[in-house]
């Protein structure tokens, strides 16, 4: 691993954790540097701006998401089981998180004027949601008109975005419990 790369490294570790935890807002770019221990200027050869990080962080949290769902759903068949790790799978990274709400989201709430780039890779995380709904819901026994299941996708992505909220509020899994068992009737 290249310098540059344990540098880009150790200021990921630092933002992921502190962004999640604590806000974009309210962290700021000396904590980013002491909590990274990098150089102010090894910070900025990497990232020009805060905004900069941002992006990076989204990027990242894209890839860690991805990896982390696939490897989770290793084992299980496509279709129904697919569709229903993505709620057992929220439930996981809620717990483990101190169910302080989706990553993508909480950045949208925080930032309402937040830049096109990093709007759109917060779009982009969401559109692989619904496109592996999609896919997997073509996969089920039951055939189902496009129209049909366009609307499936949309009501399983609001049951999956809504469970996440109120995980968050509730500090508890019983609203991803809930909203996977209805998302369950829903694919019958």
């Amino acid at each position: 691993m290249k310098a540059n790369s344990k540098v880009r490294a150790r200021v990921m570790d630092a933002v992921t954790r502190l962004f999640y935890e604590q806000g974009f807002q309210a962290t700021g770019i000396n904590q980013i540097i002491e909590e990274s221990e990098v150089a102010k200027a090894s910070l900025y050869e990497h990232f020009p701006s805060k905004e900069a990080i941002l992006q990076a962080y989204l990027e990242d949290a894209t890839t860690r998401w991805r990896s982390g769902f696939e490897e989770f759903c290793k084992g299980k068949a496509a279709g129904e089981k697919k569709i229903l790790a993505l709620f057992d799978f929220r439930k996981l990274r809620a717990s483990e998180g101190g169910f302080k709400g989706c990553t993508f989201i909480r950045v949208v709430y925080e930032l309402p004027n937040l830049d096109e780039a990093a709007l759109a890779l917060v779009r982009r995380h969401k559109e692989y949601i619904r496109n592996m709904l999609k896919e997997n819901i073509a996969l089920l026994p039951a055939k189902r008109s496009p129209r049909e299941v366009e609307e499936l996708v949309e009501m399983i992505t609001s049951l999956y975005e809504g469970c996440g909220v109120r995980s968050s509020l509730e500090r508890d899994a019983r609203p991803i419990d809930s909203a996977r068992k209805i998302a369950q009737k829903l694919l019958q």
